[in-house]
């Protein structure tokens, strides 16, 4: 008899018990988020959270740092929800973005060896219509390669659309309103690299956890004045 993994954890005050997707992202990936909330909250502080939504402690969930693509999807999300259901919904967007945040800047270098160190001393004189979509298709296609995610940018006239169609942060979760704060966190800090520190009003409009086909986030085309 084949045995299925699950992974255990409480939403809302209800323990759920979903199975392991299969789908994973790179065991780096999940590392930046989690010890950016160890840092945020403390060893303990997150031990507590991870604890009262019935997940492993801090050592036992972080994975190593490698880029093996290897950390299910569920504890991904389970993760998300864990601190949500702890802090709720302001606290867990100010928590999830900063973790977002960070794990853009954690993982800057790959782009640069990528691309190569040239493109900081050359990006400037580039114009920011062409870097800026260049950009946000790198990172759905290193996206895509990388992870069992499906990523996608599309040009919507004014602004882009960065698709996600397949979304650790929503895996097996159901929430009443769009709440990738993690992946709206990356972008921020993406899009601010990219345009030499400019702030854009991206905001989440689509949600796989709330029913929708993908989770979908509007870039604009021009930064805040």
């Amino acid at each position: 008899m084949e045995t299925i993994l699950t992974v255990t954890f409480i939403n809302k005050d209800v323990r759920m018990t979903i199975e392991l997707s299969g789908l994973y992202v790179p065991n780096r990936i999940a590392r930046y988020m989690i010890t950016t909330l160890q840092d945020l909250m403390g060893e303990n502080g997150l031990n507590a959270v991870l604890k009262q939504s019935g997940l492993p402690t801090y050592r036992e969930i972080c994975p190593p740092d490698n880029m093996e693509n290897a950390f299910d999807f569920s504890i991904y999300s389970a993760i998300c929800s864990a601190v949500a259901n702890t802090y709720g919904p302001r606290g867990a967007r100010v928590f999830l973005i900063r973790a977002g945040k960070a794990g853009f800047r954690n993982g800057i270098q790959s782009f640069i060896d990528h691309y190569g160190a040239g493109l900081e001393r050359t990006g400037k004189l580039v114009p920011l219509s062409i870097k800026l979509p260049l950009f946000l298709k790198w990172i759905a296609k290193n996206y895509t390669e990388t992870s069992d995610r499906i990523v996608e940018v599309k040009d919507n006239g004014d602004h882009y659309l960065y698709i996600n169609k397949r979304c650790p942060v929503c895996w097996g979760r159901h929430v009443t309103s769009p709440d990738c704060h993690i992946t709206l966190g990356f972008l921020q800090e993406a899009t601010s690299f990219i345009s030499n520190g400019a702030q854009f009003q991206i905001r989440q409009i689509t949600s796989i956890g709330a029913g929708d086909a993908s989770c979908d986030f509007i870039v604009p085309k021009r930064p805040v004045e």
